[in-house]
């Protein structure tokens, strides 16, 4: 017994990380006491105890810091500097402490100095230990780096230069780097890549690459790759790495001379696609609180991406905006795209010089006139100017047509004619002068389908829907299978529904096209539950509110980890649903998860026993679900009725069957999979077919 747990106990070395955060503060706290002790002689006891503290804790810190060292994955200057460092910092406190314990006037000041420099020494030593683990830039970092297929000109580029590598430094390197090896594997370059790891080459094995067997994983496994917790690779990033290496993982092809697939050619084309912000690349860095600074100024500032230099400001509705404002806000002159002066006083067009990468510019409402407009400078990416309810005229128009980059100017409730558009219109005939804002401008337009708003969409007695739209006058049509009659009700008019069932609601308004249709699954346990008993235990962490979870109404979202579903890996389950009273049962609805990226499929089947003693159970019925022969992306919801011929019941035996391995076309194949289930509702109507 004593040897099982003394084999259960983790690597004393492994503890590194826990145990060197506790002479850290033990030191930097003697170097407290130490001044308050010259103040108030009282906390010389604290001193010595605290100073003895220390040193035992630098050295098991040094002790077990070189034990971890010692494992494959470390390595490197940054290295050799925090472990030389760190055995510096202990044997600078055990002298000190030797200096205290000696208590003589020449010691007290030995003691002092190696406090002191043990202070140092701290630091530089955790600053060591930081490069190892964040990276050397980590405390100063450079400018912000760009994402993938932003940092490169992929048309010019080689995929691996373009992509792959941005792709690995933004979500892999931190762990596999020269000064930091994890399982001896190196991604900071191609050559160091090629050479793989301790499992060997990351592809080109004669079986699933390596690479990518480690990233389908699902996310719980320990060998899942990037570890969780860590930034994941995005389904679209998952595609072109594989397409990549399938392709051969060249290092000088570029994208357009490897052939691609299906699957990867939308994510190409976006990729490939004229990058409208490539001049960013050219740009400074933003601060950490540019916004902070600018909204100090009294302007609005939001970020137009993360990484992306490149801001929109709003200084709208401010009536006291004036120059000096304006002049301070200049300092970010080349990072704004979009600025909204709309109803302020602001007139001095010719001050937008300092803002040479402006794309849309909103002066709608302001007194800017035709000679105001004459002002304004050449900007060569400016495509939008609102000119609404201004005193702009025809002759102003003139200005406007020699703006290179113009597409669109709006120019409603201006004294601007139909004429005077014409003339603008041939003089720049790129540019839409938008004078009348009626949609027949436009052509005929096609709505947003309606949303529906309702507290649940698993009752037990009623479901109020609210079918609600941001356009006035529209009206919502829904139908409510099986009838396959319509109604159409005004938007914001309740529906109350009594039974399950699947609502199709558009939207229409004379003069649009209607909608597309939406579709929402309502359904009602016609019988309470008195309680829920799971025979078999979820897997893992994925054990939600327990049985409970499965009658308590509460409907999981689109994440697995939502705390709100039961998962079962690689394995069948079975609960006793528990009525009320006895009940005549038609049909059990299931809601179930799918996530095939993450190795969770919807269930196989289920099969379902009645009793009205809870002792001997009848088989009622069993029903087999169609599997998925094809790969989908993310995640879906769905529900599942089990129909069984109407049975009197007290008890519900219900087992859930799992899929229990991934299938053939799945990159996992033969893995674990999972089942993921929230809901198992008991109904006394003949229910709904799901969708």
């Amino acid at each position: 017994m004593v040897m099982l747990f003394l084999t259960a106990l983790p690597d004393p070395s492994r503890l590194h990380p826990l145990i060197v955060h506790l002479p850290i503060g033990l030191i930097l706290f003697v170097g407290v006491l130490e001044v308050l002790r010259h103040r108030k002689p009282v906390y010389k006891e604290a001193v010595g105890l605290a100073l003895s503290l220390a040193a035992a804790g630098a050295l098991l810190s040094c002790l077990s810091g070189w034990g971890l060292s010692q494992e494959p994955g470390y390595g490197g200057e940054a290295l050799e500097w925090h472990r030389w460092l760190g055995i510096a910092t202990a044997v600078a406190m055990a002298g000190g402490l030797a200096a205290w314990q000696i208590g003589q006037v020449w010691s007290e000041r030995l003691y002092q100095a190696l406090l002191a420099t043990a202070v140092v020494l701290v630091g530089a030593t955790g600053h060591f230990g930081g490069v190892m683990t964040h990276g050397a830039d980590f405390l100063f970092p450079g400018p912000a780096g760009k994402g993938p297929g932003l940092q490169y000109n992929l048309t010019e580029a080689s995929f691996f230069e373009g992509y792959i590598q941005p792709l690995l430094d933004q979500k892999c390197v931190s762990c596999h780097k020269p000064s930091k090896k994890k399982g001896g594997l190196d991604l900071s370059s191609f050559s160091a890549i090629q050479a793989g790891g301790e499992s060997g080459a990351l592809w080109g094995q004669g079986k699933e690459d390596l690479i990518m067997a480690r990233i389908h994983l699902p996310l719980q496994d320990e060998a899942h790759m990037p570890p969780e917790g860590k930034l994941q690779l995005e389904e679209k990033e998952i595609a072109l790495l594989k397409w990549w290496v399938e392709a051969g993982a060249c290092s000088s092809c570029t994208a357009a001379e490897m052939e691609a697939t299906a699957e990867v050619k939308p994510h190409l084309e976006e990729l490939l696609a004229p990058n409208p912000y490539a001049f960013a690349n050219a740009l400074p860095a933003l601060s950490e609180d540019a916004a902070a600074q600018i909204e100090a100024l009294g302007f609005q500032a939001e970020q137009v991406a993360d990484g992306l230099p490149l801001l929109r400001v709003s200084a709208a509705r401010d009536s006291s905006l004036g120059e000096q404002q304006l002049e301070a806000l200049s300092a970010w002159g080349e990072h704004i795209i979009g600025l909204d002066l709309s109803w302020t006083p602001f007139r001095e067009l010719a001050g937008l010089s300092r803002f040479p990468n402006l794309e849309k510019l909103q002066l709608q409402g302001t007194p800017v006139s035709d000679a105001d407009l004459a002002g304004l400078p050449p900007l060569p990416r400016l495509s939008s100017l609102n000119l609404y309810q201004t005193r702009i005229t025809d002759q102003g128009l003139e200005a406007l047509s020699k703006q290179p980059g113009l597409e669109k100017v709006y120019l409603w409730s201006t004294a601007v004619t139909a004429e005077g558009r014409s003339k603008a219109q041939a003089l720049a005939p790129d540019v839409s002068w938008v004078l009348d804002p009626a949609r027949s401008l436009f052509g005929k337009g096609k709505l947003n389908p309606p949303v529906v708003h309702t507290a649940s969409t698993l009752f037990t007695e009623r479901a109020v829907a609210v079918l609600t739209s941001n356009l006035k006058g529209a009206e919502a049509c829904i139908q409510q299978l099986p009838d396959t009659a319509w109604r159409c009700l005004p938007v914001g008019d309740s529906v109350v529904l009594h039974r399950s069932t699947v609502v199709r609601a558009l939207l229409q308004k004379e003069g649009w096209e209607r909608s597309d249709t939406i579709v929402a699954r309502f359904v009602k346990a016609g019988a309470t539950v008195k309680q829920a008993v799971l025979l078999d235990e979820p897997s893992g962490k994925y054990g939600a509110n327990g049985a409970r979870s499965l009658t308590d109404l509460v409907k999981g979202g689109n994440t697995f980890t939502d705390g709100n579903w039961l998962g079962y890996e690689g394995q069948h389950f079975t609960t006793v649903l528990e009525l009320d009273e006895a009940t005549e049962v038609h049909t059990l609805t299931l809601s179930a998860l799918s996530n095939p990226s993450s190795w969770i499929f919807f269930p196989s089947g289920a099969r379902v026993w009645s009793s009205m003693d809870g002792e001997q159970y009848t088989k009622a019925g069993e029903v087999r679900w169609p599997a998925r022969d094809i790969e989908v992306a993310g995640s879906e919801m769905g529900y599942f009725d089990v129909k069984i011929a109407p049975v009197r019941a007290k008890f519900i035996r219900l087992e859930v069957l799992s899929p229990l391995k991934n299938p053939d076309w799945h990159p996992g194949r033969g893995g674990k999979s999972w089942i993921f289930v929230d809901e198992a509702l008991v109904n006394t109507d003949t229910g709904q077919r799901s969708l």
